[in-house]
């Protein structure tokens, strides 16, 4: 989904290098981030053979509620940078479009990205 938003939002922010860039750093970031959480946790299985059954069996060092909580806040983080860029463009947008008598003229399809964008983080 990353990969989605991170096309949305160069095409919104007219291809910007700079805007490029920064999300495919933060992608990774959130990526390898969550890799290590999840390496780290499932370092600490030991696997047992019973005759006829294989169990993995988890060594209780760490607490997996805050390892879960870790990938979560990561992909928060990621979300919220998402959505503050989305919000950022679409306010400089609309204000670009407002008209002192006319109001609001929201017929181009960069408005229809835009709201279409916005609605994603609505959901």
């Amino acid at each position: 989904m990353q990969v989605i938003m991170i096309a949305r939002l160069h095409a919104i922010y007219q291809q910007s290098r700079t805007i490029f860039m920064s999300l495919i750093i933060a992608s990774l970031a959130v990526t390898i981030a969550c890799g290590v959480i999840v390496a780290r946790e499932t370092s600490h299985m030991t696997e047992h053979l019973v005759p006829g059954v294989c169990q993995c069996i988890r060594e209780a060092e760490k607490d997996p509620r805050l390892l879960n909580a870790g990938i979560w806040i990561l992909t928060t983080v990621w979300e919220v940078f998402a959505f503050c860029l989305s919000v950022w463009i679409a306010a400089k947008h609309f204000r670009e479009l407002q008209r002192p008598l006319t109001g609001w003229n929201i017929g181009n399809r960069f408005t229809m990205l835009i709201k279409t964008h916005v609605f994603y983080f609505a959901a």
